[in-house]
């Protein structure tokens, strides 16, 4: 039977411990299969690149070769019955790096069930990684004890035609936080036109009636005869000459069927051909090296008579294509993967395709309010942002040809983020320095994950960038500790290896805070300047990173004397669903938990947001916070939000007001609005307004508002999609 026979040439480096919490020795198993079932998938042998692309040294001095075939045993890259595991790294420290030199090479094969044109569809092939885990002192004799603790599956979409040559960085779950760099390429290998019939795979245990209802049967293969001719068994022949008698008489095939195997072998010659001229080019293209040599080319074969000449002579020349196929992929194993740019330019292109895909998730749009902070378009309606998000998930298709299922967000589970920038801007025409399209790159590739950006001159930021020193102070919300924030802080460290900043998780009130705001904001004061006295050189920038009731504290902060001395060098607030107007225009339900737990704990904290501290609207805590220059002491304020999110008003945290109020308390949060919306004018803060709604599975959590208000913390793609498109730019 004619089969389909590919490569799949993968390398995982290098492994990067991001912050793993238990230390021990890890591996990682790597396993291709086939989503279709149409073929099988097995490993085939591991080569080493000596001197990879990872810790080459300077140009110049780079010497490599692709050694082949070569003894590799635990705890080395070894070769287990159906997949490949990496060499064992011993991780005893947060940031430690392994660099793993070696290749796996999968073999993929796959019959002809139907015609020639099977080999025009691409495969979807299922790559998994497994990162397992021994927590034992010395290394375990045998690999297979180690315990999986966690997993990633990588898709890739493979057309046989042209081939695919990505790279694709992977981080592994909350809870075991390590990356690792996928590098893929993968080729057609040969199309054979006699393959002996083999017994498919048995499922290893009794069939049943379930088994069978739930395995579909796949289609016979071909014979090669019939994939050439077609399905007549034995098609008739035409006689050459006229005397019919004469048994010297020459038969040969029939014009039709003949002009079939001609189209039918010529289908499958010109796949074999730009499979082989595709592996130069992409050679070419990803080391800028022209190709000298050329392809040799197997000329035209003699034109038989009879079906079985014709048989016979295409199976030859498919036999030549392929042999020179294959000599192709060995040429392009040992020039292509050795050259020192390679590694280069599929980083940038990943980094280019995951930010053109992260980029459909955002809608950019200049901001219109009026002093009073009342907006004239829809942005602050619920429903509008909701139908929008909808509309925009539907436009979340082409993913990337290699990506990572669990580490990328499709139309089904994408948060849309819609990012309005401050009205004073737009009128100055500042909006070009919020554009997402800001230009990134990779400074390190032991971190190929990770988008850098790179704004102004680079002259000047290597100059400026060992003196600058970068405080990040991460305040919790209500109920809340310091590993609330972690993602925030796992992300920057990840998007900015190079920068020098510092974190400060706070948790001087995660024990109470249900106690009075000017008591949580004595002990914030006394941590803030307790880290500040331990710090070897004082930062030349402070930013805070503030969840919920935790951006009430920060403002609160920012008014005490004992701080005054620090103004100078605020540099960025992210205030992340923080009730600034208060927490009065909660939903029924709501609002009647809260005063339930504001009445069980004595709650001073949940009564001041409440704006009820006080008989007179105008005396409250909220209301003289808003007096004070808060916001105003900030190059750069940004408010998130959900109006997904009940527990925080949607218009308190984005301090605006829905339009002219009736009430005492509706003039007392415009008043609010405006002098805060106001002032940062007047001191020209660059605000920005962030609102996400998020695909949230329906459920109690998410009816109460609660599953929206956590997400903005725990969701970790929507996280790195923000810190890596918009946060981290303000840190560079």
């Amino acid at each position: 039977m004619p089969t389909v026979e590919g490569r799949v040439l993968v390398s995982l480096s290098p492994l990067v411990n991001i912050d793993l919490f238990k230390r021990g020795h890890y591996y990682i198993s790597c396993r291709l299969s086939d989503s279709l079932q149409k073929g099988t998938a097995s490993p085939l042998e591991v080569k080493d690149i000596f001197g990879s692309a990872h810790s080459r040294p300077r140009r110049g001095t780079f010497r490599t070769e692709l050694n082949g075939l070569s003894e590799h045993t635990y705890p080395g890259a070894t070769k287990l019955e159906d997949r490949f595991i990496t060499q064992t790294c011993l991780i005893e420290y947060t940031d430690q790096s392994f660099v793993l030199g070696e290749y796996f090479l999968f073999k993929y094969v796959y019959p002809i069930r139907t015609d020639h044109t099977e080999v025009y569809v691409p495969s979807q092939l299922t790559l998994t990684l497994d990162l397992m885990f021994n927590g034992e002192e010395e290394l375990p004799s045998d690999p297979t004890t180690f315990d999986k603790v966690a997993t990633r599956t990588l898709s890739l979409t493979l057309d046989w035609r042209r081939g695919l040559h990505c790279h694709w960085p992977v981080i592994f779950d909350y809870f075991h936080m390590a990356s690792i760099g996928i590098t893929a390429h993968a080729s057609l290998y040969s199309i054979s036109p006699d393959t002996p019939i083999t017994e498919e795979p048995a499922l290893g245990r009794r069939r049943s009636w379930f088994l069978n209802q739930a395995t579909p049967r796949l289609t016979p293969p071909i014979s090669y005869s019939t994939l050439l001719f077609g399905g007549c068994s034995s098609p008739p022949f035409s006689l050459v000459g006229s005397d019919r008698s004469d048994p010297a008489a020459v038969y040969s095939a029939p014009t039709e069927q003949v002009r079939r195997a001609r189209q039918v072998h010529q289908s499958i010659a010109d796949v074999l051909t730009l499979a082989r001229d595709s592996l130069r080019q992409d050679f070419q293209k990803m080391s800028g090296v022209e190709d000298l040599s050329q392809a040799t080319s197997s000329g035209p074969y003699e034109e038989g008579v009879t079906l079985d000449e014709i048989e016979e002579e295409c199976k030859v020349h498919m036999v030549s294509l392929s042999l020179q196929l294959q000599a192709t992929w060995e040429w392009f194993c040992n020039s292509a993967l050795s050259h020192p740019d390679t590694i280069d330019h599929l980083l940038v292109t990943a980094h280019k395709e995951k930010l053109k895909y992260i980029k459909k998730s955002f809608l950019w749009s200049d901001d219109n309010h009026d002093s009073k902070g009342k907006s004239h378009v829809d942005h602050s309606n619920s429903q509008w942002i909701s139908n929008m998000a909808a509309q925009t998930r539907k436009g979340l298709t082409n993913l990337p040809p290699l990506h990572c299922i669990e580490n990328i967000e499709t139309s089904s589970n994408a948060s849309i983020v819609f990012v309005e920038v401050c009205p004073w801007l737009t009128r100055r025409g500042g909006v070009a320095d919020n554009d997402p399209e800001k230009r990134y790159n990779f400074q390190d590739q032991l971190s190929p994950y990770l988008l850098r950006a790179l704004p102004g001159n680079r002259r000047q930021r290597r100059q400026v960038a060992p003196q600058a020193r970068h405080l990040v102070v991460c305040v919790h919300g209500l109920q809340g500790n310091q590993f609330d924030l972690r993602l925030y802080r796992t992300y920057l460290e990840l998007a900015l290896p190079h920068q020098k900043i510092e974190f400060l998780m706070s948790q001087a009130n995660q024990l109470d805070t249900f106690t009075d705001f000017n008591i949580m904001t004595d002990k914030l004061q006394d941590e803030l300047l307790s880290k500040l006295l331990g710090m070897s050189h004082p930062p030349t920038h402070i930013s805070f990173l503030a969840h919920s009731l935790g951006g009430i504290v920060v403002r609160s902060l920012i008014t005490r004397p004992a701080i005054a001395h620090l103004i100078p060098s605020f540099h960025f607030l992210l205030s992340i669903c923080g009730p600034h107007l208060g927490t009065q225009y909660q939903t029924g339900m709501v609002s009647a938990g809260m005063w339930l737990v504001r009445k069980w704990y004595q709650s001073q904290s949940l009564l001041q947001l409440s704006l009820k501290d006080s008989p007179n609207l105008r005396d409250t805590f909220l209301y003289q916070l808003s007096e004070a220059q808060t916001f105003e002491c900030f190059r750069h304020v940004m408010l998130l939000s959900s109006p997904q999110d009940k527990y925080v008003p949607f218009q308190s945290a984005r301090l605006c007001t829905g339009g002219e109020g009736t009430t005492a308390l509706d003039k007392v949060h415009e008043e609010m609005a405006s002098r805060m919306m106001t002032s940062m004018e007047q001191f020209g803060v660059n605000l920005t307004r962030v609102t996400v709604h998020h695909a949230l599975p329906t459920s109690a959590h998410s009816v109460i508002g609660r599953a929206a208000h956590i997400a903005m913390l725990d969701n970790e793609l929507f996280v790195e999609k923000l810190v890596l498109c918009h946060i981290a730019r303000y840190f560079v």
